[in-house]
């Protein structure tokens, strides 16, 4: 059975400070017209999102430029729950045995509001996942960075491994395994796009 690991979109969803808040409401309505008919304003970095390269570097892939097929995978899902900033030294001891690895943490979600701390990935983790043949990295965070580092030196390490990036996942219902993954973004010529996310245990 497929598992949904993707966060709901709703109104009063928490955005990052600064972005757009996302707004659904509707411009048409069944009784007006006899069809409903909404429209969505938000940043494409609202909930569950896959970060495209363009996001971080003026000369990086958009969304709509990226290979689908890396997103419909293995993945493996590790976990990570007491541990502020996830090193090599945290996983090594861990055969990783899939293309795409998601890191479930401790961090709570609050969906109407923004919390500042939480679990990040080190620099040195992302060339570690490279030399393992990994593509995709995804988090149940904000970010893989801290929030306050605008640098945001372990996008630019996935970058420069041509590792994409996953964020805000919702992983509090499923463990550690080996997963079928399947996370597509809408084709929008853009910086990031939110995804639905679902995994099957193999």
């Amino acid at each position: 059975m497929w598992m949904d690991i993707s966060q709901e979109l709703h109104n009063g969803i928490a955005n990052w400070p600064g972005d757009t808040p996302f707004k659904y409401q509707l411009d048409t309505t069944i009784d007006e017209s006899g069809v409903n008919v909404g429209r969505v304003e938000a940043s494409f970095h609202i909930g569950t999102h896959l970060d495209a390269p363009y996001h971080y570097d003026n000369d990086g892939l958009k969304i709509h430029e990226l290979d689908i097929n890396k997103l419909i995978d293995r993945a493996q899902i590790i976990e990570c729950l007491d541990i502020d900033c996830i090193t090599v030294s945290d996983i090594e001891g861990i055969e990783i045995e899939a293309p795409i690895v998601l890191f479930k943490t401790r961090y709570t979600k609050q969906l109407d509001a923004f919390t500042e701390s939480f679990s990040i990935l080190s620099e040195g983790l992302i060339d570690y996942l490279k030399q393992h043949n990994v593509g995709i990295i995804g988090v149940d965070t904000p970010s893989v960075d801290a929030y306050e580092d605008d640098a945001l030196p372990v996008h630019h390490a996935c970058n420069r491994a041509n590792i994409l990036i996953i964020e805000n996942l919702e992983l509090s219902k499923v463990r550690a395994g080996i997963y079928d993954f399947i996370g597509l973004p809408i084709k929008v010529i853009g910086d990031a796009s939110p995804i639905r996310a679902v995994v099957k245990r193999v």
